[in-house]
């Protein structure tokens, strides 16, 4: 599964009251995410990015994102199982003049069901025993 969002942080936005979104996930694996801050955001756009309360990007607890014409990666490995499953973005802008956005980009592995029989389980189960 594959999400993209544009972002946008209006003018004067301060960091004491960042503008937040949600995105909605399947449960799975986060593989790849991605921040891209195209031309012109002059490093006055701050982003955070958050699952159900835990700080994902950037990893510096507290921290925050900035860029111009910089796509920012990453290649963590994050579970979704805790229900909801969603992931928040926050944003702040210290423009005074302009509104300025970000691309966002998450690519999660959804989770496979077990497949085999009633018969390969047990017999992987007595392996175990």
């Amino acid at each position: 599964m594959k999400v993209y969002t544009e972002f946008t942080v209006p003018s004067n936005t301060p960091a004491t009251a960042p503008v937040t979104t949600e995105i909605k996930l399947s449960a799975g694996t986060i593989t790849y995410c991605h921040i891209y801050f195209p031309p012109g955001s002059g490093g006055y756009l701050y982003i955070q990015i958050w699952y159900n309360g835990h700080q994902l990007i950037p990893w510096q607890r507290g921290k925050w994102l900035r860029g111009d014409d910089l796509l920012v990666p990453d290649y963590g490995q994050y579970p979704c199982i805790e229900a909801p499953n969603r992931l928040t973005i926050k944003g702040y802008n210290t423009s005074t003049e302009y509104e300025h956005s970000a691309l966002i980009g998450v690519e999660i592995t959804p989770y496979s069901p077990i497949v085999g029989s009633l018969e390969d389980l047990a017999l992987v189960g007595r392996r175990f025993v």
